[in-house]
């Protein structure tokens, strides 16, 4: 610094700055450490831990609207269609559990059809292929197809075994209740004109009906024992939608 006397007055002067240097301020400094790479990516991990309990939230809010109140009847009108039932010629078990398989061969032993299709692939084909004669399905009855991994598969693989004719025979699809209606629309997108669903509902004899209006508590337990399969059929409707399946 330089100073000059006078006056008994001390004046300084501070030295020339030159344009160049550029003084720092603590937003300047705040700004440089906010583009800084470590910095970016602690932001990008807080909003991604926002926007996680944001998800987790919506979708407790959603399961807690399917259990407790009538969106899951709305729900259940949308994702189940099942059939009044009337002769047919074939019986379609899509893959699955054991007792479609079991509910398929109730159906031909009660005479609504007289040959049964197992829709499925590879050993599973096989295995409930075995079950359904176990059962009691002749194997001269017994159609196995080996060929369908998911839904969509299903029709077009049936649609190429020797005999189908998919515009004049008549089908009763055999699946799980809430996987009807998708079932339906696939076999109808795919060029089947007559197609009845039915699902296997042991608890009520094997006939699909709605959850009681009464035992309350009962019908809690029911939604959200089945609030899983639910989730799964309304997404796997939006992506079916979504790729033309549909």
């Amino acid at each position: 610094m330089q100073t000059t006397m006078g006056d008994d007055k001390r004046i300084e002067k501070p030295y020339n700055i030159p344009s160049e240097i550029i003084i720092m301020t603590n937003s300047d400094i705040q700004s440089g450490q906010e583009t800084s790479p470590g910095c970016r990516r602690g932001r990008f991990l807080r909003r991604l831990g926002q926007c996680f309990q944001w998800l987790v939230n919506l979708i407790a809010i959603i399961a807690l609207l399917i259990i407790f109140t009538p969106v899951g009847d709305w729900l259940d009108n949308i994702l189940i269609d099942v059939s009044t039932l009337s002769k047919a010629d074939y019986i379609v078990v899509l893959g699955g559990h054991c007792e479609r398989v079991v509910e398929a061969v109730q159906l031909y032993r009660g005479g609504w059809a007289d040959k049964v299709i197992v829709s499925a692939y590879g050993k599973s084909a096989d295995f409930l292929g075995h079950v359904a004669e176990v059962y009691g399905v002749p194997s001269d009855s017994l159609i196995i197809e080996r060929q369908s991994t998911r839904t969509a598969d299903h029709p077009y693989a049936i649609s190429r075994l020797p005999g189908i004719d998919k515009e004049k025979d008549k089908f009763i699809i055999v699946t799980s209740p809430y996987h009807t209606s998708r079932a339906r629309a696939v076999f109808l997108k795919a060029g089947y004109r007559n197609v009845m669903m039915y699902s296997p509902e042991w608890r009520v004899g094997g006939r699909f009906n709605r959850l009681p209006e009464r035992w309350l508590f009962h019908r809690w337990r029911i939604r959200a024992r089945n609030l899983p399969e639910q989730v799964y059929e309304v997404i796997a409707w939006g992506l079916y939608w979504f790729t033309g399946r549909v």
